[in-house]
């Protein structure tokens, strides 16, 4: 499965409840990541997908 990377920077990815509904346990695992205050959310977003098999593909968002 490939995202493009403005899906993953979006407000409320809907992949990411997709995904976190197919498999008991994710939501609370991605959660666990997310809160880590490190100042790259979406960086910690793409880490715990990649973990997953989901790779996420870089685009420039359209002006």
């Amino acid at each position: 499965m490939t995202i493009s990377l403005s899906d993953l920077l979006s407000k409320e990815p809907p992949f990411l409840k997709r995904i976190a509904k197919d498999n008991k346990g994710l939501q609370d695992e991605i959660n666990g990541y997310l809160s880590i205050p490190t100042g790259f959310r979406e960086l910690d977003k793409m880490y715990v997908l990649q973990e997953y098999g989901i790779n996420v593909l870089a685009s420039r968002p359209a002006m």
